[in-house]
């Protein structure tokens, strides 16, 4: 699992990395972008970087060998157009954009082609369940924020449009999962993490006082770069996380099941 520290992380050597099953945590080379990039892991021995005017990828070496960034085929369209992504069975990419269709990076061959003129319905990483067999990801739309949803895409894999391009998938819907009792404190964050096959965890962060948590009013530390905490956690007044496990599944009509 990598994380990115934001423009000044390369002080600490690179990206951090964590190994969960040895509980380590090891710095790796840092990509060559200069901003915030979006990181794509593809199975356990690639890691993906897309950042402003490049795209790059970072190999398992052999053993004693050394990680390496290398360049690979730039997508069709800008960072900033980004509105989502995934990570098939097969390796390839998913990257829905803002204008309203969504690419497949082929991680093998490095060629990006157009899939289809539909969008995930959620926002930032969507999760593959392979019991689901669909991407499991939060909305953070104002109309429908803090909804999860699952894109199914058996029928979207093996289906054509006629012109080359696959048809749109299908798209389920639960609840809201977010926390709704304002004495509890108000929203201001969240991350999806698959677990396991069906099992999720849901990370919010809310605020429970009443400090502003727009980010123009953030107290950013003495000293620090403002950049280092663009879209980052707040900086001022009193913050919780919660932690919400649970299972999804489909029930007897097919729709979605979620179970704390």
């Amino acid at each position: 699992m990598a994380m990115h520290l934001g423009a000044s992380g390369d002080i600490l050597g690179g990206v951090p990395t964590i190994d969960v099953q040895d509980q380590t945590i090891t710095f790796e080379p840092p990509p060559n972008g200069p901003a915030f990039p979006i990181y794509i892991p593809v199975s356990d021995d690639r890691l993906f970087a897309l950042d402003i005017g490049t795209f790059e990828i970072l190999r398992k070496p052999e053993p004693s060998g050394l990680w390496v960034w290398g360049r690979v085929t730039y997508p069709p369209f800008s960072i900033s157009d980004v509105s989502s992504y995934g990570v098939q069975p097969d390796g390839c990419i998913l990257v829905s954009t803002k204008s309203g269709v969504t690419f497949i990076f082929d991680t093998k061959e490095h060629v990006w082609k157009l899939c289809g003129d539909w969008v995930f319905p959620f926002t930032g990483h969507g999760h593959y369940d392979p019991a689901l067999e669909g991407f499991v990801g939060l909305s953070k739309d104002l109309a429908t924020l803090g909804y999860l949803y699952c894109c199914t895409m058996a029928s979207t894999m093996t289906g054509d449009t006629g012109k080359g391009l696959h048809p749109s998938p299908d798209f389920k819907c639960t609840k809201k999962v977010y926390n709704e009792d304002p004495a509890e404190g108000q929203h201001v964050s969240a991350t999806l993490v698959h677990m396991r096959q069906g099992k999720f965890c849901l990370v919010e962060c809310v605020c429970t006082d009443n400090t502003p948590t727009d980010q123009d009013q953030l107290r950013v530390p003495p000293g620090a770069d403002e950049l280092d905490f663009m879209g980052g956690g707040p900086q001022g007044g009193r913050f919780m996380y919660r932690l919400k496990t649970f299972s999804l599944s489909y029930d007897t009509k097919g729709d979605l099941k979620l179970k704390h």
